[in-house]
């Protein structure tokens, strides 16, 4: 895999950055498999589905821009032509940049837990997420969400099974011979696997 030592925020370009006073502005035009990733951190696991599957259209999404530079410079040096990114908070970049309806799926991988209850607020998987993933999935399409952390888990699980919009396709621990074992093939997925901690799935379809 290539290291690399200096951002170079050139890359940034033509990278939209979403704020709260954004207006709102479908990015794509109407895409037949259309792949979301909300907090692709430095873009280990998206880009390898992008080199994996080259007629398929992808979107990594992150708050921090370093991690999308870090995300740009794989792109290039993979010369991926079908994958690009956003920064910016994930509900906002999924209601602003994507018209209803235009997503085959959202992946979520190993997102920060805030396991201090105190901080539980400041977690992405919340009723108000699932109402932005729910307008931006097509129907029948899906969202994956893959965690090491299993009370994170037992939380999202909830509020999915509550939620009488969705049906659940998959709900557990995986393992390593799973053949959902892909999607621990990212920078956390890896350091995880190396601690040899357990995996939690969640995914479910728009009715």
């Amino acid at each position: 895999m290539p290291r690399y030592n200096d951002y170079d925020f050139s890359l940034l370009e033509n990278v939209p950055i979403v704020k709260a006073d954004s207006p709102a502005n479908s990015i794509y035009k109407e895409e037949t498999l259309l792949t979301v990733e909300v907090g692709c951190g430095n873009g280990h696991f998206l880009t390898a589905q992008a080199a994996a599957h080259p007629d398929n259209t992808f979107c990594g999404i992150d708050l921090k821009s370093e991690r999308i530079v870090r995300c740009m410079q794989k792109v290039r040096a993979a010369a991926l032509e079908n994958i690009r990114f956003i920064v910016g908070d994930a509900m906002l970049a999924l209601d602003k940049c994507f018209a209803d309806g235009q997503i085959a799926r959202i992946y979520m991988t190993f997102p920060d837990p805030w396991p201090k209850k105190r901080h539980h607020k400041n977690r992405l998987f919340k009723p108000e997420f699932l109402d932005i993933v729910w307008n931006k999935l097509k129907v029948g399409g899906d969202f994956v969400f893959i965690t090491d952390h299993e009370e994170y888990f037992e939380w999202s699980k909830a509020f999915a099974e509550s939620d009488s919009r969705w049906d659940i396709t998959f709900c557990g621990a995986i393992g390593e011979n799973d053949d959902r074992e892909y999607l621990t093939q990212s920078l956390f997925g890896e350091k995880w696997k190396r601690e040899e901690r357990d995996f939690y799935l969640l995914e479910f379809t728009k009715k």
